[in-house]
């Protein structure tokens, strides 16, 4: 398992939660507002630490509420807001895109320009990132294009595990199948991923969905689900 989680419990928003994701493996974890899916994908990030339980990434268990040991033991992260949490605004697409690997991209932890140059140019391309090139601060790009920017950073370390709260919320139709296009080429590629959304077109490429209801798993959906299965497991109803 890339992903494993055991007995989380974070009080107000979730309890006894049981989570894995295998290598290649594409998951969807929906539920309303209140379901604590966000938090629970926070916890995974090292963004929260839980209350009890363990996150194990990769065969490690990072240190809880630790972003830095979450992305050291293998994981990528896609936030919720990629403004506030995604992004720093002011910096080029390239400075954004390549972070994880800066230390790669130069002798003794010092940037080489033409390197991160190089490896920005590679990104914008493999994601279809429409941009003036890499000198563009990333404030210029439009929703779907900066989100290009936010999943590049999230899989340029080749992650074994990635985890994506609403990969597609504010971004054109183009953009939402060119970013699901990538993901799905992630997990092809051997990352397990975890999407997190209540938008139900980010899930229809993941092998199995699992409904969250206050805080606990409360349904596995296997692939082949309709709008209306779906739509009733979130709402703790029984399709009739």
């Amino acid at each position: 398992m890339v992903l494993d989680l055991r007995g989380l419990r974070l009080a107000g928003y979730y309890d006894g939660v049981d989570l894995t994701v295998r290598a290649g493996e594409l998951v969807g974890l929906v539920g309303s507002g209140s379901s604590g899916k966000v938090a629970l994908a926070e916890t995974i990030a090292g963004l929260r630490a839980a209350d009890a339980g363990t996150v194990t990434i990769a065969g490690t268990t990072p240190k809880p509420g630790s972003v830095p040991a979450a992305l050291g033991a293998g994981l990528g992260y896609l936030p919720q807001d990629r403004h506030r949490e995604g992004l720093v605004p002011l910096l080029s697409v390239a400075e954004n895109a390549t972070l994880p690997i800066a230390g790669r991209l130069g002798p003794a932890g010092l940037i080489v320009p033409a390197r991160q140059r190089a490896a920005a140019a590679r990104m914008i391309q493999t994601y279809d990132i429409k941009t003036d090139g890499p000198h563009q601060p990333v404030n210029g790009l439009s929703g779907g294009n900066a989100q290009k920017v936010v999943l590049a950073r999230a899989l340029a370390n080749d992650p074994k595990a990635l985890v994506m709260v609403s990969p597609t919320a504010g971004v054109d139709v183009r953009s939402k199948a060119s970013l699901l296009h990538a993901v799905v080429g992630a997990a092809a590629g051997g990352t397990g991923v975890l999407i997190v959304s209540d938008e139900l077109d980010d899930l229809r490429s993941c092998d199995r969905v699992l409904v969250m209801y206050h805080g606990r798993l409360v349904r596995e959906v296997p692939r082949g689900w309709t709008d209306a299965e779906l739509v009733a497991a979130v709402e703790g109803v029984e399709e009739p």
